[in-house]
């Protein structure tokens, strides 16, 4: 299994190579070799012309496709950022205090830290190629739902992703794990290995908030100090 998996990162190049041989020996394979081209050629003008109707109608908002129509919005606010932000600030200045603290978000507060307060638009999808992440809480379970561009991947040009996001602590570390468990609202289970918290999008999204660079550094410190973040009725909880 394991020389044939490397033989098979070759298999794109060895194809043409393989033809061309062929063909010095074979001449009719030499048409063979045309007609892929020729409808290699078609499929990428085809997708060219797909991508650019996908794009321009998307932007003048004539139309959506359902991928997009109904990716999850996040309806917010710059008041319930900024009232959202203090509360995380205050949580965060307490931990470097060395103080005792917890705080709960719910996935309206997390989704407007995540979009700053702005509600994403739709149509920002013809230029950004995507849309934020949303983040939904259902009883002890946080999900996170992603939409991308995917052009040679996808009939639509569009994929959507929902995975389930699980924190816990492993030797003495907390270590956030994310599982796939739809993708084009078709239900799949892959399970993704768990990642240092320090890379965790969550936290960035929770911690960093709109500090500069620097605060990135010092966030680690914060990250470091925290006890458990538990998903219970519909809120995140984080200790330290």
């Amino acid at each position: 299994m394991k020389y044939l998996q490397r033989s098979l990162v070759f298999a794109p190049i060895a194809l043409p190579i393989l033809l061309w041989f062929l063909s010095r020996k074979f001449p009719f394979v030499l048409y063979i070799e045309l007609a892929i081209i020729a409808i290699g050629i078609a499929w990428f003008i085809y997708q060219y012309f797909k991508i650019t109707k996908l794009f321009r109608t998307i932007s003048e908002g004539s139309y959506l496709p359902s991928a997009v129509e109904d990716f999850p919005i996040c309806e917010t606010s710059e008041a319930e950022y900024r009232t959202t932000r203090k509360k995380m600030e205050t949580f965060i200045l307490a931990i470097e205090r060395g103080e005792r603290i917890q705080v709960k978000l719910t996935a309206a507060e997390i989704n407007s830290l995540a979009t700053k307060g702005i509600t994403p638009s739709r149509t920002e999808f013809a230029d950004k190629l995507r849309l934020p992440g949303y983040y939904s809480i259902v009883g002890s379970q946080m999900f996170v739902s992603s939409i991308t561009f995917a052009p040679f991947v996808s009939k639509t040009g569009i994929k959507t992703f929902v995975h389930t996001i699980s924190l816990s602590k492993e030797d003495g570390k907390l270590i956030e794990t994310q599982r796939l468990v739809k993708e084009n609202e078709k239900s799949i289970s892959t399970k993704h290995p768990g990642i240092n918290l320090s890379g965790s999008t969550f936290l960035s999204t929770v911690l960093q908030l709109d500090k500069t660079l620097e605060w990135v550094d010092s966030m680690q410190t914060v990250i470091e100090k925290l006890e458990s973040i538990e998903v219970l009725e519909n809120e995140v909880t984080l200790r330290a």
